[in-house]
C-alpha cells in the first residue's frame, strides 16, 4: 500500500494478514471453508441476537418515532445495483435527503464525519453505533448468505460516485477484478477494526483490495479477535 495510508497502517495490515498457507486469496473467498466459518459464527450468535435486534427496534420506536431498520442503500460496485445492508435506524427521520448538503465541501462521507458533529444522528443512535448493536441485522444476513462475516464493506452511492470520479487516484479497476463479481460481502472490514471514519476513503478502499488478495482463516480468525476488541473498547 501506498500514498496516504500510512506506515503503520501497513504494518499492522501487514501482521493482520500474514499466512503461511497456500490457500488464500480469491480461492479461500469463495470456498466452502470461508462458508463454515460465516455459520459458525452467525448461528449460535443469531440465539441471543435476533431479540436483542427485536428490542432494540421498539426502542427506536419508543424513542426516536423512526422505522426501526433500514435498508442503508450500500452500492455494489461491479453492477453499481443496491444490496440490501440492513442495520438498526440511527438516524432522524428523512436524514439521508441531508447526506450530500452533510458532506459538503469534503472529499467523502467519511471525510466529513471526521470533521464535523452529524447532528442526524439521534442519541440512542450513537450508542447503537459505538457499539455497533446497529449492525445486529446484518448477521442474518450473513447466516442466509447473502453477506460474509468478514469481507469488503460496500459503500454508499455519495462514497461510490467519489470513487468512481477519480478512477486514477483509486485502486478501483483492480478493486473490480479481484472482487470479479462473485466474492460475497463482508459486514465487517479492514477499515472497521483500523479506525473506521478516522480513515479516508482512499484507505478503506486500499485496506479491501489488500484484504481480498491476502484473504485467509487465520486472518478472518485475527480480524474476529480484534472486532470484539475494538467493540469492547467502544472506539469509534
Amino acid at each position: 500500500m501506498t500514498g496516504s495510508v500510512s506506515m503503520e497502517l501497513s504494518r499492522k495490515t501487514g501482521l493482520l494478514l500474514k499466512n503461511d498457507s497456500p490457500f488464500y486469496g480469491y480461492p479461500y473467498l469463495i470456498s466452502r471453508q470461508k462458508r463454515f466459518l460465516d455459520l459458525l459464527i452467525s448461528t449460535p450468535n443469531l440465539t441471543w441476537a435476533l431479540p436483542t435486534i427485536c428490542l432494540l427496534g421498539m426502542l427506536v420506536i419508543a424513542h426516536d418515532h423512526n422505522i426501526p431498520f433500514k435498508n442503508v442503500g450500500q452500492i455494489n460496485p461491479v453492477t453499481q445495483e443496491q444490496i440490501p445492508f440492513w442495520k438498526i435506524s440511527t438516524m432522524a427521520k428523512d436524514a439521508d435527503l441531508d447526506e450530500e448538503k452533510f458532506v459538503g465541501e469534503s472529499k467523502s462521507l467519511n471525510e466529513a464525519k471526521r470533521n464535523n458533529v452529524d447532528t442526524r444522528v439521534t442519541p440512542l443512535g450513537n450508542i447503537l453505533r459505538k457499539t455497533s448493536l446497529n449492525e445486529l441485522p446484518q448477521l442474518a444476513s450473513v447466516f442466509f448468505g447473502d453477506l460474509s462475516l468478514i469481507g469488503p464493506r460496500p459503500h454508499t452511492r455519495t462514497n461510490m460516485q467519489i470513487i468512481i470520479k477519480n478512477k486514477k487516484e483509486f485502486p478501483y479497476s483492480e478493486y473490480l477484478q479481484i472482487f470479479n463479481g462473485k466474492v460475497k460481502f463482508g459486514i465487517i472490514g479492514l477499515g472497521q477494526v483500523f479506525g473506521r471514519s478516522d480513515l479516508s476513503l482512499l484507505e478503506q478502499t486500499r485496506l479491501d483490495v489488500e484484504y481480498l488478495k491476502l484473504a485467509s482463516f487465520k486472518a478472518d480468525l485475527r480480524v474476529i479477535g480484534l472486532t470484539i476488541s475494538t467493540i469492547l473498547s467502544l472506539k469509534d
